[in-house]
């Protein structure tokens, strides 16, 4: 279900619900804290970017949309991945190199994906995501699906002539629903 009146300003949420809330970002700083003990013990090659101080955007993100609803997302990804469904096991193995890996262990911390889960993960370029987010939405108002398309991007990306461009498709109607952008501790979204 999509929102397509304002919002009510109230909410009714049980203890069980905040609780799984906390939960889910405890584990997700768990699991960061695992990978940067792996990270400096030499088993994950390259780079290995955590998500400290990100847990409450991945799971208020996850509690509000759909499966259906796209994520393509910055080198922050493991988290966001575990979130849409992904397994530590394929996760860790990716980290690490390893075919069980969620990209058969060829793309380690920056090219997270699931495409069952709409989660298609990271480019190694700093804004890359942005334009390939902006095709999705294209794909998406093409076949006439109800999905979200959710972009997320940090500060580093905030200035790319491709960041500009995709927010003119979407000015225009031309592709995405949403353009949902984290930047640093602040978050920003447009939408049309």
């Amino acid at each position: 279900m999509h929102l397509c009146e304002a919002p009510s300003r109230s909410v009714e949420i049980s203890s069980e619900k905040i609780l799984s809330f906390f939960r889910d970002m405890g584990r997700m700083q768990r699991i960061g804290i695992a990978a940067n003990s792996l990270y400096k013990a030499k088993q994950i090659c390259g780079f290995c970017h955590l998500y400290d101080g990100k847990e409450a955007l991945g799971v208020g993100m996850e509690a509000a949309i759909t499966k259906k609803d796209v994520i393509i997302t910055s080198y922050h990804d493991h988290c966001t991945f575990i979130g849409r469904g992904g397994e530590l096991v394929d996760a860790f193995s990716e980290l690490m190199g390893r075919k069980k890996g969620c990209s058969n262990g060829k793309g380690g911390s920056m090219h997270f994906y699931k495409k069952d889960a709409s989660f298609y993960g990271v480019d190694g370029i700093v804004g890359a995501q942005i334009p390939l987010g902006c095709g999705l939405g294209f794909a998406q108002n093409y076949s006439k699906e109800k999905a979200v398309i959710f972009n997320l991007y940090g500060d580093g990306a905030a200035n790319q002539g491709q960041l500009f461009e995709a927010l003119n498709m979407l000015l225009f109607g031309i592709c995405m629903r949403f353009l949902f952008a984290r930047i640093t501790n602040t978050l920003y979204f447009l939408t049309k």
